[in-house]
């Protein structure tokens, strides 16, 4: 009897931390307008965060046929206060709603190191937009169009402007360059010299039709002969010959 009371104390301490394990469900609020957004926090508490097995509960899109889950947070680990709260696990779930009335929001399961627990129900209230009786109702108006801004046309179309500003500036640039850099000055073509026997020889012709021994110039014709001789001797061969007597 002793044992067993002893047993039965040993498995009661034991027990202690997961009896005392709690799981909360908390709304920011209870009442939200059709499409309005709210707040759903899960929370658990654990005695050790590194070492304690929690098994979130599974979730969907929606968490009833009326209520839809825009978005979650990663599970944030929270470390305990001076209070005396313990640490604890906490995941945001961002719900709405699109029907207006009561909507059950069902306990979420977790299995704390292998036991399963609960959180209580909830219920989210969704309210409609109530309008003025004493308003008729009237059909959608028809698309207004501003006046015309110039300011805004500018910021909306600044691009297309600048790039046409830009092209503008570069076009004057180079009108500007193209008109003021100096001009070369025109080449002339080089004349191509006639090759020495071809002048020599036309030189001799013109001698000859010229005829002037015909005219008793004899003296005058022999000069310019000899003078075409040593013009050509001294250019073809390098001799000066010009400044050397006909025998020589």
């Amino acid at each position: 009897m002793k044992y067993a009371k002893a047993l039965l104390a040993i498995l009661c301490l034991h027990g202690l931390p997961l009896a005392a394990q709690q799981v909360r469900a908390r709304l920011d609020t209870a009442v939200i307008r059709i499409g309005e957004q709210a707040v759903l926090t899960l929370t658990t508490e654990v005695q050790d965060a590194a070492r304690t097995k929690v098994q979130w509960p599974s979730m969907a899109d929606t968490l009833s046929r009326s209520v839809e889950v825009v978005g979650r947070s990663a599970i944030d680990t929270l470390a305990g206060n001076a209070d005396g709260e313990l640490p604890h696990l906490a995941q945001r779930l961002t719900i709405t709603s699109f029907d207006t009335g009561f909507h059950a929001i069902p306990p979420f399961r977790f299995v704390v190191e292998g036991r399963e627990v609960s959180t209580e129900a909830l219920l989210l209230e969704v309210r409609g937009v109530e309008l003025d009786s004493a308003r008729t109702v009237r059909a959608a108006r028809g698309i207004i169009e501003p006046p015309f801004d110039l300011l805004y046309w500018l910021q909306e179309h600044a691009a297309w402007w600048g790039g046409a500003l830009a092209l503008f500036a570069l076009a004057a640039a180079a009108w500007w360059y193209l008109r003021k850099r100096p001009k070369a000055a025109p080449v002339e073509p080089t004349a191509v010299e006639e090759p020495l026997l071809d002048r020599t020889l036309k030189a001799l012709r013109t001698l000859e039709s010229e005829r002037l021994w015909q005219q008793g110039q004899h003296k005058a014709y022999h000069s310019r002969l000899t003078d075409l001789l040593r013009a050509y001797v001294e250019e073809r061969y390098g001799v000066q010959a010009l400044e050397r007597t006909t025998d020589e």
